[in-house]
């Protein structure tokens, strides 16, 4: 009887300690997701969570690509979330630049695993995209560009990876290279209103007017129900001094899509340029209601 008393109470007690942990444990969960759903961690501090997780398992070698490609990813996203806020800090150029510098150690991070991610896997998920933006993000275009280029060879196709060489070389004012890039990439895809707006802005840039405005008026005849075209048109006119031409085809522009805010605000700097202000305090008043509600 005794035994029996004293095995009763030992269950009893199990059960108990049992319990108890299994609370503790709902109370722990349930205590993270409050504190994170309360901002109470912020977003960095949980990446830095993730990866010491992610870093143990890597760290024992029974690992996946996966846990490697999301590792890279999260550091990106630190170095991304960091460099946000310090653009909006107060600190002088000097101290911008030290704390990019030491920043930079997360990019040489994350570019690690995305090298050990395409060894194992040449073509896993936007690891190549990945690895070309923290290239860029290094100032290191030249091995960036390279990286293009070697998956040009094997996809001349891809159209991202072109975007991604277009812009590089904007970044480091190839600008002759860019518009010849931006010119294929319009050519690819004919309805992508943004490759054919930077590719006019570009030959706009390089003083190449006559190519921006027979490709504007060329935009035109093939999307007449478009304001883009009609717009490029407009600034090339514009630049022109042809203000009777610019305000038509600004005019045009609203016409076919009265939410047009650009061509609100091009027109009403040709209305200032020709004294008409009365129209151009319009045309900005326009553009700044137009800039709120979208």
């Amino acid at each position: 009887m005794f035994l029996k008393i004293n095995k009763l109470k030992f269950q009893i007690r199990k059960i108990i300690v049992g319990s108890s942990i299994f609370v503790v444990l709902i109370l722990l969960l349930f205590g993270i997701k409050w504190i994170i759903s309360n901002h109470l961690l912020d977003s960095q501090s949980a990446y830095s969570l993730f990866i010491l997780s992610l870093s143990k398992t890597i760290e024992s070698g029974d690992y996946s690509t996966e846990d490697l490609y999301w590792r890279g990813t999260l550091y990106r996203g630190i170095v991304l979330k960091k460099s946000l806020k310090l653009s909006k800090s107060k600190y002088s150029k000097e101290g911008k630049d030290k704390r990019t510098e030491r920043l930079n150690k997360y990019y040489i991070l994350a570019l690690n695993d995305f090298n050990a991610v395409l060894e194992i896997d040449p073509n896993y998920k936007d690891t190549n995209i990945q690895k070309i933006d923290v290239l860029t993000d290094l100032k290191r275009h030249d091995e960036a560009l390279e990286e293009c280029d070697k998956i040009l060879q094997g996809d001349a196709e891809n159209i991202k990876i072109l975007e991604k060489k277009a812009m590089i070389n904007i970044y480091i004012k190839n600008l002759d290279i860019a518009k010849r890039l931006y010119k294929e990439l319009t050519e690819k895809d004919e309805e992508n209103i943004n490759y054919f707006q930077t590719y006019i802005t570009l030959c706009s840039i390089t003083n190449d007017t006559a190519t921006a405005l027979n490709e504007s008026l060329k935009r035109i005849k093939e999307y007449p129900e478009q304001p883009s075209g009609y717009y490029q048109a407009g600034c090339i006119y514009s630049k022109m001094k042809n203000f009777h031409n610019a305000l038509e085809y600004f005019s045009k522009a609203i016409e076919i899509d009265s939410t047009h805010a650009p061509s609100y605000q091009s027109r009403s700097k040709v209305y200032a340029r020709i004294n008409d202000k009365e129209n151009a305090q319009k045309d900005s008043l326009k553009t700044i209601e137009l800039m709120k509600t979208n």
